[in-house]
């Protein structure tokens, strides 16, 4: 494969992005190839890694600029998938791509965990003010003053209870867009790593 044949396969592989994105993408790497120099064509290819795992990593940075203009879950969850992928398709060691999903595997359990007991947490307060709420309904004739206190209680437990599922979407939105960028942060590290150990073999 050479510098034509590598940056048309890279052209068709960013078909779906931006066309701003792709238009500058490819000409990133055509003059990354033009400074190398025509002799060095093999090697800047062998240090990219084929065209489908660059435009991977493409798509993982417009992944996560679109998580920092701001998206809906749906789409942040697709760029956090992105961002996944993007880590997979790293021309790197095997062992090194392992170590990096396991990290990313332990941040998305212990996040999804996070969010999964503020969420048990919520809904058990919900459960527990309509309890209270209506014990207080059905003995407000016999026992008007206990009544009252316990709908009084009730209503106060859940109007607690919405404002936490408000907090809580808040820190969902939070943990969302920090696993994105604290993964991209990870397959960057990697990236870079693959890159310096490919500079040094290439002056040796």
């Amino acid at each position: 494969m050479d510098k034509s044949e590598f940056m048309a396969d890279l052209s068709a592989q960013l078909s779906r992005i931006d066309a701003d994105e792709r238009a500058e993408a490819i000409a990133f790497y055509n003059e990354y190839f033009e400074e190398a120099g025509i002799e060095n064509e093999q090697m800047v290819i062998e240090e990219l890694g084929s065209p489908a795992q660059v435009a991977a990593q493409i798509k993982a940075d417009a992944a996560v600029k679109e998580i920092q203009a701001g998206s809906s879950p749906s789409k942040k969850g697709v760029a956090l998938w992105t961002v996944i992928l993007g880590i997979c398709a790293l021309p790197v060691a095997f062992p090194l791509i392992i170590i990096a999903l396991s990290a990313v595997f332990i941040i998305l359990v212990l996040a999804a965990t996070f969010v999964f007991t503020l969420a048990v947490l919520v809904g058990t307060a919900y459960f527990t003010g309509f309890v209270i709420f209506a014990a207080g309904i059905s003995v407000l004739i016999s026992y008007p003053a206990v009544g009252i206190f316990y709908i009084g209680v009730g209503l106060a437990i859940l109007g607690i209870s919405l404002l936490s599922t408000i907090i809580t979407f808040i820190i969902a939105h939070a943990v969302i867009n920090g696993i994105v960028k604290l993964v991209n942060y990870i397959r960057v590290k990697v990236q870079q790593k693959h890159a310096k150990k490919t500079a040094n073999h290439g002056r040796s």
